[in-house]
């Protein structure tokens, strides 16, 4: 899993840039391209800048959980159904 240019300092969350096939993030087919990651491990990145959530995300190691929000874009074509 790749974190995109989000963090504090850009005024958005930790956010997936990227998922590897075959990595953790790809495998528990829970995770998407745009999702905000919120904490890792009980520790929380709401408030972390881009490179502080890149260093904690890539030191966690074994088993790790992950709260995120799930960030869907609907198409403009799609609102007249939402």
């Amino acid at each position: 899993m790749c974190v995109s240019q989000g963090g504090k300092e850009h005024g958005v969350p930790i956010l997936i840039s990227e998922i590897h096939e075959g990595q953790p993030a790809d495998r528990c087919q829970a995770l998407f391209v745009g999702d905000a990651i919120l904490s890792v491990n009980k520790i929380d990145l709401r408030n972390a800048k881009h490179a502080e959530g890149v260093k904690i995300l890539s030191e966690q190691v074994g088993g790790v959980r992950v709260l995120y929000v799930c960030v869907i874009t609907v198409p403009e074509f799609l609102h007249v159904f939402v």
